[in-house]
């Protein structure tokens, strides 16, 4: 097996501070396909080794100190690099879920039996929202299209704006990089992870199974109102939400 690097495409670092005066830097990276690895068996080929419609998203926060406290990492894909349909590209990530997890999990949900847009975009049951809620499965016609695949953030630097920090920067960097068209952001709520270990913590206190369930349904509202409370709205009538972004 022979790997290669990926390609640097762009990198910026910006300045955050926070509302205490607390100063922070912001990383975006933006590489070529992350996993340029090429292998020796073409029954274990990478099927995105070399391809450069699918770009790697990184943004790394630090203290003024330089101490790392927060990363995401996402994808983007680029239309004008498309070489067949977006079905077709989608059908060929869903094939590849142990590279990017969430990518993957968007295109199965996308896709039916026969790898074509489903017309319902992963009901979810009991969902009631206005049009001015919703967006549309028609964005994905022609906009470039970038899923968040994880947000994790340290403890000691969380209800400090962090979050909302990391995603307006990638939204920025994002925006300058896209075709004409616009962009799709897509994102799962889940995908923002807290560091640390609460439920192992809590269990090692003697809480019992019912205590840490019911504290974890608790927390199941707040990456909603995260992504909300950062301009994303449901993506159709999924449990995806999403952002659309022109390059006006």
């Amino acid at each position: 097996m022979a790997q290669s690097h990926p390609t640097l495409l762009s990198k910026t670092v910006v300045s955050y501070t926070c509302k205490d005066g607390t100063h922070f830097e912001i990383h975006f990276y933006l590489r070529s396909d992350a996993s340029t690895v090429t292998y020796t068996e073409p029954c274990h080929a990478d099927p995105f080794a070399g391809h450069n419609w699918i770009e790697s998203v990184q943004v790394e926060i630090y203290t003024n100190d330089s101490v790392f406290c927060g990363h995401c990492h996402g994808t983007l894909l680029r239309r004008q690099f498309f070489t067949k349909s977006l079905d077709d590209h989608l059908a060929s990530i869903d094939s590849s879920g142990y590279k990017y997890p969430e990518l993957s999990l968007m295109a199965e949900d996308l896709l039916d039996d026969r790898g074509k847009r489903r017309k319902d975009f992963k009901l979810e049951q009991g969902l009631q929202q206005s049009k001015k809620e919703v967006i549309s499965l028609d964005e994905l016609e022609d906009a470039d299209i970038a899923v968040v695949e994880l947000i994790a953030i340290d403890k000691s630097v969380q209800r400090r704006g962090v979050g909302r920090a990391i995603v307006q920067t990638l939204l920025e960097q994002i925006r300058c990089r896209c075709a004409p068209e616009g962009f799709v952001m897509l994102a799962r709520p889940e995908v923002i992870v807290k560091s640390g270990r609460t439920c192992e913590v809590m269990r090692a206190k003697g809480r019992s199974e019912e205590e840490i369930g019911g504290y974890l349904q608790e927390q199941a509202s707040v990456p909603r109102m995260f992504w909300q409370g950062v301009g994303f709205r449901r993506f159709s009538n999924s449990v995806w939400f999403g952002f659309v972004g022109d390059t006006k």
